[in-house]
């Protein structure tokens, strides 16, 4: 299953912006500027949130007119939130406020490399027309919510006593996964198998593995793919979808791109 990523990109000289509002949380990368002054309205009165830094991001509110001026030109990457998927992800974060805290980073312009990464990664997925997993697209929610609301302020209770999901619960999470390559594996559901909110399972999962569910459910899948290419003579189409991948043009860019060849080569190569 795939699911749609707003991410809008706008190249512009020095300007002033008005929005009226969206009923979404936006969060915006600047890749390039030329920019000495960045003043922004966020409801309260004119202040400056200008940052010197290199790819700064900004925060900007869901339901609230709001509006910029820079005096230079600059290239900006907008990734919409769905207020729904805000809530459901910060309902699970063990923090006594995390609103508050999300609403603390819109003070100013500030830096965060992966925040800024994972945005970049939206967009280019967007220009390329490829398509997001659920579970890809909720693994950058969380990642995205409990960075900005760390800045915050807030901390999960118990982030500094784990290093990693148990044994029991690694092994039984793994075979999950290993069983169902072809599902739409979703975030809410590999978490709750943990019996963990969604941001603490991911944390963990990448603690024990070095991967995030998702990258570590794609690398199985092309595993699995690999093997049906040398044992099978199945059509390219049909490994695609035994592998869980739902398109085979997916598969096969997929597939070259972190084995350095397309499927077709790959297979006459091993004969």
């Amino acid at each position: 299953m795939e699911r749609r990523v707003i991410v809008a990109n706008r190249y512009a000289p020095a300007h002033e912006f008005l929005n009226p509002g969206t009923p979404d949380l936006m969060v915006m990368a600047v890749p390039q500027f030329r920019v000495t002054e960045a003043l922004f309205n966020l409801g309260t009165g004119w202040r400056d949130h200008f940052c010197s830094e290199p790819q700064p991001l900004h925060v900007l509110p869901p339901d609230t007119p709001y509006a910029w001026r820079v005096n230079g030109k600059s290239l900006t990457v907008m990734f919409a939130f769905p207020m729904t998927d805000v809530h459901a992800i910060l309902k699970e974060l063990d923090a006594p406020d995390p609103m508050s805290s999300l609403w603390a980073v819109m003070d100013r312009g500030f830096i965060d490399p992966m925040v800024y990464e994972i945005i970049m990664r939206l967009w280019m997925r967007t220009k390329a027309q490829e398509p997001c997993s659920t579970l890809l697209l909720q693994s950058y929610q969380a990642a995205i919510l409990s960075a900005l609301t760390g800045r915050g302020g807030a901390r999960s209770a118990d982030s500094k006593v784990r290093t990693g999901l148990s044994t029991n619960k690694l092994n039984a999470v793994l075979d999950l996964i290993e069983a169902r390559l072809g599902d739409d594996l979703g975030l809410p559901e590999l978490a709750g198998f943990c019996e963990m909110s969604r941001f603490h399972f991911v944390r963990l999962f990448r603690q024990s593995t070095g991967y995030t569910p998702y990258h570590y459910l794609l690398l199985r899948r092309l595993e699995k793919a690999r093997a049906l290419l040398i044992s099978s003579t199945m059509p390219v189409a049909e490994v695609a979808l035994e592998a869980g991948f739902g398109d085979a043009g997916h598969f096969s860019r997929t597939f070259a791109r972190h084995m350095g060849a397309s499927p077709q080569r790959f297979r006459a190569s091993v004969r």
